[in-house]
């Protein structure tokens, strides 16, 4: 996956955590990374890393999922700075038939 143009490494981890008759509700934790030597993080010196949690409310029917909220959070070293930067984001997914 690319962020800003830095292509990142995402590793996630699945978990059925209930299954009712019309949802399929998954946990998710994972980790996130600037990928590579070849990154533009990596060639920055700039070096990422984070991990994520959360939860994906998945419709039955059609797989797709209804809701989601994640967790996000990343250590950001950049050469320069004296100290390391904590980024905290939320991310949330809704969707939408038609």
């Amino acid at each position: 996956r690319n962020m800003n143009n830095m292509a990142m490494k995402v590793n996630s981890k699945y978990s059925v955590k209930e299954v009712t008759d019309n949802s399929v509700v998954l946990e998710v934790t994972g980790t996130i990374a600037a990928a590579g030597k070849d990154s533009t993080a990596t060639k920055s010196g700039i070096d990422m890393k984070g991990d994520t949690k959360g939860t994906m409310d998945i419709d039955r029917a059609t797989g797709l999922a209804k809701k989601g909220t994640m967790e996000m959070n990343m250590k950001i070293t950049t050469p320069g700075l004296s100290s390391p930067m904590d980024m905290k984001a939320t991310i949330t997914i809704e969707g939408k038939q038609q």
